[in-house]
């Protein structure tokens, strides 16, 4: 009987302040296609997030938004940050990582 596969799956999520944040997570397209970086910017200045520094956006003072990247079949190291943009500070944010198809 063949395994089946999860919808997605939920990789981290949590709330982060100061000068950035960046976390890396080893991923194969065994559990999604897709990895999502969800940010909610809490501070009161922007954010710009990337995966491995690809697909910015800025997330502006109270909003939320996502960025995606398509995940390989062979594992490899995905890391997800975010900066204050566009002249440095703190950012204060609530994010969400996930794996889906």
């Amino acid at each position: 009987m063949a395994q089946m596969q999860p919808y997605g799956i939920d990789l981290a999520e949590g709330g982060a302040a100061g000068s950035e944040f960046e976390t890396t997570k080893a991923l194969t397209s065994k559990n999604g296609k897709t990895v999502n970086f969800w940010v909610q910017n809490n501070g009161t200045i922007s954010v710009a997030i990337t995966i491995n520094g690809k697909g910015k956006r800025t997330i502006e003072l109270g909003a939320q938004g996502h960025i995606s990247a398509d995940i390989g079949d062979i594992s490899k190291a995905y890391k997800c940050k975010a900066v204050p943009v566009p002249n440095g500070g703190d950012i204060d944010i609530d994010y969400k990582i996930a794996q889906r198809d």
